[in-house]
């Protein structure tokens, strides 16, 4: 049984335990005036398991698993090459997955070294801007790339062969497809 003491609670805990779940109180006096508990919810969350696991007179609790509910869940639907062209507003973010498919050993470790986009599907194109740089988001960038980290609790079988990063939507100035 769970006993919730709010004169004990902080006014926001975040958790993430060693199983992946990632924890998040929040009380309702965590503002001035106070929150309408109510109203909250988690980003991108429209699963059962995003919605609060607790709801009292004052505060929220959440508990979901860290790879759901707006945290990396973003890497659940892919895109296709029927879905093209793919149209995004400047600077939302994209998110992108390198993998290595079709191995099973443990001891893979994907590494990668430099990553650019082209204006068109030629890799080998003049036109490119770099997003990694020995690995690392390209500094020349207004708008860095973001590394998203991946461990054991990320839900992959082999997290060693994945690499997700995320960059912000942008155009090529001057170039027409």
């Amino acid at each position: 049984m769970l006993q919730v003491y709010a004169k004990c609670i902080p006014k926001t805990v975040k958790v993430c335990t060693a199983d992946g779940q990632f924890i998040i109180v929040i009380s309702k006096n965590l503002t001035r005036p106070a929150l309408n508990l109510s109203s909250l919810y988690v980003k991108d969350g429209q699963e059962a398991e995003c919605r609060p696991k607790l709801t009292t007179g004052q505060l929220v609790a959440f508990c979901f698993p860290i790879i759901s509910c707006g945290s990396s869940g973003n890497y659940r639907s892919w895109y296709v090459d029927s879905d093209s062209p793919i149209q995004h507003v400047l600077q939302d973010p994209v998110f992108l997955e390198v993998r290595v498919l079709d191995r099973t050993d443990p001891m893979i470790v994907l590494s990668l070294c430099d990553c650019w986009a082209t204006p068109v599907p030629a890799p080998n194109h003049e036109v490119q801007w770099s997003l990694l740089v020995d690995g690392c988001p390209y500094e020349g960038d207004d708008y860095q790339t973001l590394l998203h980290p991946l461990d054991v609790f990320s839900g992959l079988t082999f997290p060693t062969h994945h690499k997700r990063f995320e960059v912000k939507t942008f155009c090529f100035l001057g170039w027409r497809v």
